[in-house]
């Protein structure tokens, strides 16, 4: 059977802050095996950050990427933006 699951979002970095108010948490690979418990509701704690945003680089793509029933990796090809 199926299990649950959750994105976390965090605040926005500087490159998606245009784009989005949240943004999902991207852990560092430090952080993969982390599981829910009382730090992760202290807003210091690191796990929570924003992605350094000289790690991200914005590009359009499709805004079908916003409809729950498109799925294929095509919506996400740079320059998709129709």
């Amino acid at each position: 059977m199926g299990g649950t699951h959750t994105i976390v979002t965090t605040t926005p970095n500087s490159p998606t802050a245009p784009i989005r108010r949240r943004m999902p948490v991207i852990p560092e690979s430090r952080y993969e095996e982390i599981r829910p418990g009382p730090e992760l509701a202290d807003p210091n704690f690191p796990f929570l950050k924003p992605y350094p945003a000289a790690a991200v680089q914005p590009v359009p793509v499709s805004p079908a990427v916003n409809t729950v029933t498109a799925n294929n990796a095509a919506l996400m090809a740079p320059g998709n933006s129709q």
